[in-house]
């Protein structure tokens, strides 16, 4: 394979807001390239392939070996990971479940006091 391939796929949220600042995952098979991207914030993915198993990637965290399927589920989990953002876990209409990050930690010692809060056993029965 000739040159160094590079590309770009855009992160896609089920709830993103159309003003929200694009988001991007970058797709290369350089090292030199990747590395550069990584240098200037951006969230990078290495494709493997035959022409460059000569290149050390063993910094980065993801790669793939077909760039062109990867899944959209994916591509968030990766660019969230690699841009140090939680993961949503599970989502219901009331509630989200979702990594813990730095910034809860303070949230968690203000929520330390224990409020009651009543509860019958019969409500969580299947109807």
């Amino acid at each position: 394979m000739d040159g160094i391939y590079l590309d770009r796929i855009q992160v896609r949220r089920e709830k993103t807001s159309a003003l929200e600042e694009k988001k991007w995952l970058y797709v290369t098979d350089d090292a030199v390239t990747a590395r550069g991207l990584r240098d200037q914030g951006e969230a990078v993915l290495i494709w493997f392939h035959q022409g460059n198993q000569n290149q050390d990637f063993s910094d980065f965290v993801f790669a793939a070996e077909d760039p062109g399927h990867l899944d959209p589920e994916y591509v968030e989990k990766v660019y969230r990971r690699l841009k140090g953002l939680s993961w949503d876990i599970l989502e219901t209409p009331r509630c989200l479940v979702r990594e813990t990050s730095v910034e809860d930690v303070e949230d968690f010692y203000g929520s330390s006091q224990i409020i009651p809060i009543p509860f019958n056993i019969v409500s969580c029965q299947p109807e």
